[in-house]
């Protein structure tokens, strides 16, 4: 976890690094961030006085696409339990891994949440489009895709997993 000071550094595809004004993050502790595929969104799990929140936002862009500034915040999922991952599912569903791993929630900006059972010991998920691509990283590094209502082994000794876009 990282404390925020208030603002978010990005890199844009030259490698240069921005920093982005995001007074709505002062003071909290940045647990993960997700940027959206098509760069519109980021979705951000934080905890401030104990309380853990999921958040989407806005992400403001000049004319030459970089990055200028976040939006408001948009709660997301007020039900979804402490978390240690967040992915976009798609352009408007975010999924986000219990810190128990038990279970992954699966929200959609401004509509419902849905559940379903996370792969034993899962510490990090991603997805190309749509819950049925979810990938997570499960027990001893196994990279599991979703299978109908289970998950199935796609990869031993994975760390880390993530889609481009």
């Amino acid at each position: 976890e990282t404390l925020s000071d208030g603002t978010i550094t990005v890199a844009g595809p030259d490698g240069k690094l921005v920093q982005l004004p995001a007074p709505q993050l002062a003071g909290r502790a940045i647990q993960a961030l997700a940027v959206s595929r098509d760069g519109a969104r980021l979705a951000v799990l934080s905890r401030a006085s104990g309380v853990q929140v999921l958040e989407a936002m806005a992400v403001v862009r000049g004319d030459a696409g970089i990055p200028l500034s976040l939006g408001a915040t948009l709660a997301l999922g007020p039900a979804v339990p402490a978390s240690v991952d967040v992915a976009w599912l798609d352009n408007v569903s975010v999924a986000a891994l219990s810190a128990d791993s038990s279970r992954i929630s699966m929200v959609e900006v401004g509509g419902w949440t849905t559940e379903a059972k996370a792969p034993t010991g899962a510490t990090a998920i991603t997805a190309r489009n749509g819950a049925p691509t979810l990938l997570a990283v499960g027990a001893g590094g196994a990279l599991v895709a979703r299978s109908g209502n289970d998950w199935a082994l796609k990869a031993p000794n994975v760390s880390e997993v993530a889609f481009a876009g």
